[in-house]
């Protein structure tokens, strides 16, 4: 007599081959969260680097330039000193006197001092810099270069990258800003 039911072994292979299943359900399941995941938070990581080239682009553009009657500062310069990875750019307060706004990345942050208090713009950020020149005024042709203490008057237009890192993600954000009051215009017509 022949007895039926189910054997120890095939008990035991079944009990194998759904563990391999619901392992690979799993793991699908696993990836469909972790993409909707990234999905859902890549997009504010991307709008953080592009609000900080922002914040910074709006703040150059509105650079003011430093005239005699001022005092430590490069008279008819928008800016004191620019790096790759920073600058000093100038600001008009409302009571007239010029002020000093320095971008710069220090310990992985990308900061700005503003009247001796510092500010955190961005968390794991970084921020490089590329400066422009132009042969005259209202040139729409610029070439790169490096300012320094005799040539940062010529400074026209600033390319700012700026890129933020959170949880494993990482985005970045470019853009070219024209500085609105440099050069110094030589005369009138300019």
């Amino acid at each position: 007599m022949r007895r039926r039911g189910v054997t120890l072994i095939q008990l035991l292979v079944g009990t194998v081959l759904g563990t391999v299943v619901l392992g690979g359900v799993l793991v699908g399941f696993m990836a469909l969260w972790n993409m909707q995941k990234m999905g859902l938070q890549m997009p504010a990581v991307q709008q953080d680097a592009r609000q900080l080239a922002l914040t910074i682009a709006s703040s150059l553009r509105r650079a003011t330039l430093c005239t005699s009657s001022d005092s430590s500062c490069v008279v008819d310069a928008a800016a004191e000193s620019a790096s790759s990875s920073g600058i000093t750019a100038y600001r008009r307060n409302t009571n007239g006197s010029l002020s000093k706004l320095v971008y710069s990345v220090s310990s992985g942050n990308v900061q700005v001092v503003d009247a001796g208090s510092t500010s955190i713009l961005a968390a794991g950020g970084s921020l490089t810099l590329t400066f422009y020149q132009a042969a005259t005024y209202h040139s729409n042709s610029l070439t790169t270069y490096t300012p320094d203490n005799t040539t940062i008057k010529q400074l026209i237009a600033v390319g700012i990258t700026t890129s933020v890192s959170r949880n494993g993600l990482s985005g970045s954000y470019t853009t070219t800003v024209r500085l609105r009051n440099s050069p110094k215009k030589a005369a009138a017509t300019d």
